[in-house]
């Protein structure tokens, strides 16, 4: 970004009383230009392609079942993806590693300033980030694979080997071999545990729900370039 241009910043939040301050802080600063809002995943990944803000933010906990851990992965693994700030009242550790999983840039806890929050925007607008003090990202957290994912999913829902075998059609040997490596990665000794984890992490639900925006008549498309592109609503 040129260092004149304002900074193009939407964001996903669904509690009424702080779609209000928050749209109120970000319209306040003149180096940024508020482009849209939406109030849950779906909505805010048609908002993301449509709008295509510089920074997006959006709150963990959102209404129709995908989180906004969800659609940060969803979005950062669908470049052009704009650079994501987590919004949330929740101050612990795997909460803020779940968004710096997912590939977001930033977290700010609702309770912070609003000049903690203008701050955060501009941090990664320029290609910086904006996470709490003390967190260690390099403990206690592996990523798991698409594979070991969708094992863990269906452990959660308490899905026996195998069935699970049957599910993904692999043997049962290779479904243990899976659920070894889940419970080395998350710390974890069993199927509770892999569920709790699951959860913490915004990964339990299913993420088709957003991909399939892409395929519903009458919405909208990824959206014009960059150059030139409308303001959204």
């Amino acid at each position: 970004m040129t260092a004149s241009a304002r900074v193009r910043v939407a964001f996903v939040e669904d509690h009424p009383v702080y779609c209000e301050g928050l749209r109120s802080v970000l319209q306040s600063d003149t180096r940024l230009e508020f482009v849209g809002e939406a109030s849950d995943a779906r909505e805010g990944l048609a908002l993301a392609r449509r709008a295509q803000p510089d920074v997006l933010l959006t709150d963990i906990a959102l209404k129709g079942g995908a989180t906004g851990i969800t659609l940060t992965r969803t979005l950062t693994q669908q470049p052009p993806a704009p650079r994501i700030l987590v919004l949330s009242v929740q101050t612990g550790e795997s909460y803020v590693r779940s968004a710096y999983d997912a590939g977001a840039r930033g977290y700010v806890n609702k309770a912070d300033p609003p000049a903690a929050l203008v701050a955060a925007v501009h941090a990664v607008a320029n290609g910086g980030s904006f996470w709490p003090t003390g967190v260690d990202f390099g403990a206690g957290l592996n990523v798991l694979t698409k594979k070991e994912l969708e094992v863990a999913r269906l452990l959660a829902r308490g899905f026996r080997n195998g069935q699970i075998a049957t599910i993904l059609q692999c043997s049962p040997r290779t479904v243990e071999a899976h659920r070894a490596k889940i419970y080395e990665k998350l710390g974890v000794g069993t199927v509770i545990g892999v569920r709790e984890k699951l959860e913490e992490r915004g990964l339990l639900e299913t993420e088709s729900v957003l991909i399939e925006i892409e395929d519903e008549p009458g919405n909208p498309e990824r959206g014009p370039s960059r150059n030139g592109r409308d303001k959204g609503e």
